[in-house]
């Protein structure tokens, strides 16, 4: 029974170089084949199985290809092909042994049958992590041919970043290239492939996923349906457009959508359209890359070459704009840091760009060392650039254990300095300056313009803190000391910090420990009875530490101290 088939395989492959070798010109109908790799994840441990996916759109009568791909075989361990994942089926496949750091696939239909056309998943290859870091898979070039053994030839070559560590994510974190925590790796669904086409000004490739597909991508219970949109050649954008019913909330369960790009990764919830009431049409995902060219040249200095998106909805073709503080987007993007931000990953962060050129802070913006990638959520699209703010105190030598937590803060715009290059660090925190903080770092939704909400005595309207003391308490966070008032210039203490922070956590959703387990502090008939389920909800999540076994709840919080504790929260 061998012999058949291995006689056939012979004769596919002879096939195969002829018509790599005849002098037949390429087909006019190729023109717009493109090929792409996408793994099934964007971080690895060492030890992994890394699966990397061969793609192609604008098939025309595909017939067969061998594809050169090189790789860093300091990071990866060459295994061979997954089992046949070709989206049509049908071909054999022959691998040539990887000769230093190059591997060919080569693959073919038999007998008289017509290629495949469309877009479509062409192989999967798996490697073994080694190393640590990040490293680059390069598709050096393809040849194809249809069924009449007519080639084209593709050198486009296409890069794909894939990052390692030398160990697994802590519990209970998600990892950047996982960033809504699925446990299981896939490759995902890819989306059909319509055409190349101008949104605006912007050369982009459109993709669909309409809801049949979608649904048949969430079976078995999927919670997380990853979405991979294959490499388009010489695309400034990608648009993905899906329905309406899939992003307002009206699904079966609560899904998220992991949308994979060359640029970057969405992670959108089914609920993401809740708070608009559109008709049941196709919406567009569109993300780019962002042409900073028109900004100020101090921010365009500030940005570099760094990566910088615009994400965007469009509805009937039309961008729209988009905020729902209650369904955050969260975005993951591979990025090597340069030496000098590498002795400083905590200040890596995120500017949110508006329309008028202005720059913002994203606080929760951060670089993942574990995964390479830097990750933020944002509940509203805009332009978004990864950057590496200047910050700099002169008095931190005494206080060497807050500098990184103070640093990050000071570069994602959550404290500033006390003058110009100074913290003083041993500072009581005033009220006022916490509540802003926690305000700022937590990105608390804001206080209603038209809400009836009753100004503390002692805060003065237009005061630098008036804003995030109104916020808070129109959250219920803070009542004040019963008089109406806030006491905003008095030093807070660590049992008042505490009880801000366990309720601040409350009103984003966050559910803390069980507090029933008690208070192990040697002066816990110090905690005064309103914030004793405070402490110990924070002590038990690791966000708050004691000091020598005791808590000091009566005494002062200090700027460093402060800083600290904003720094574990936005770390967890």
């Amino acid at each position: 029974m061998m012999r058949p088939i291995r006689k056939l395989l012979f004769l596919g492959l002879t096939l195969l170089l002829v018509a790599m070798a005849a002098p037949l010109p390429a087909r006019a109908d190729m023109a717009a084949l493109n090929f792409g790799l996408m793994a099934d994840k964007s971080s690895y441990k060492t030890g992994d199985i890394v699966k990397v996916t061969l793609t192609a759109t604008g098939m025309t009568d595909l017939y067969g290809f061998e594809a050169v791909l090189t790789y860093d075989p300091d990071q990866l361990e060459w295994k061979g092909l997954a089992a046949d994942a070709y989206s049509d089926g049908g071909m054999y496949t022959v691998t040539k042994t990887p000769e230093d750091n190059a591997v060919t696939v080569t693959r073919t239909k038999m007998s008289d049958v017509p290629g495949i056309n469309g877009s479509g998943n062409l192989a999967v290859l798996t490697f073994t992590a080694k190393g640590v870091g990040v490293s680059k898979i390069r598709l050096d070039r393809v040849e194809a041919f249809d069924s009449n053994l007519r080639p084209t030839r593709w050198n486009a070559g296409y890069e794909l970043s894939v990052s390692y560590a030398n160990s697994a994510p802590a519990p209970g974190s998600s990892g950047a290239g996982n960033p809504i925590g699925n446990s299981k790796p896939d490759t995902g669904a890819s989306p059909t492939f319509q055409e190349v086409a101008l949104r605006g000004d912007v050369k982009a490739g459109i993709f669909q996923m309409d809801r049949t597909q979608l649904e048949a991508a969430a079976e078995d219970g999927k919670k997380v349906v990853p979405l991979v949109v294959p490499y388009v050649k010489d695309v400034e954008m990608y648009v993905l457009q899906m329905p309406v019913s899939a992003l307002n909330g009206s699904s079966k369960g609560k899904l998220l959508y992991e949308i994979r790009t060359e640029f970057g990764s969405l992670s959108v919830p089914d609920r993401m359209l809740s708070n608009l009431s559109l008709p049941d049409t196709p919406v567009e995902l569109r993300i780019a890359r962002a042409d900073i060219s028109k900004l100020s040249a101090a921010v365009q200095e500030a940005i570099g070459s760094r990566p910088v998106l615009n994400l965007a909805l469009a509805v009937n073709g039309r961008e729209t704009v988009w905020s729902n503080p209650s369904a955050p987007v969260t975005v993951s993007l591979a990025y090597t840091p340069s030496k000098e931000e590498l002795q400083h990953p905590e200040r890596i962060t995120v500017w949110y760009i508006d329309g008028a050129g202005a720059i913002h802070s994203v606080p929760n913006g951060r670089y993942d060392a574990k995964t390479g990638q830097v990750i933020f959520r944002t509940t509203h699209f805009s332009h978004y650039a990864v950057v590496f703010p200047k910050v700099g105190f002169s008095d931190l030598s005494g206080t060497e254990w807050a500098r990184p937590a103070v640093e990050a803060m000071a570069a994602r715009g959550v404290i500033r300095g006390t003058s110009e290059g100074v913290f003083t660090p041993d500072m009581s925190i005033k009220r006022a300056d916490f509540m802003l903080m926690l305000m700022r770092a937590l990105e608390l939704p804001p206080a209603s313009a038209t809400e009836n909400t009753e100004d503390f005595l002692d805060v003065e309207a237009g005061s630098y803190a008036y804003a995030a003391v109104r916020q808070a308490r129109s959250l219920g966070l803070t009542l004040g000391d019963g008089s109406n008032r806030f006491l905003p210039e008095s030093p807070i203490t660590r049992e008042d910090v505490m009880v801000l922070t366990a309720r601040s956590l409350s009103i984003k959703g966050e559910t803390l420990p069980s507090s029933a387990g008690g208070v192990y502090f040697k002066d816990e008939a110090d905690i005064s009875g309103y914030a004793r389920a405070s402490i110990e909800a924070l002590s038990a999540a690791g966000i708050v530490k004691g000091y020598e076994g005791a808590i000091q709840p009566k005494m002062s919080l200090t700027r460093a101290e402060a800083a600290v504790l904003i720094h574990n929260l936005l770390s967890r």
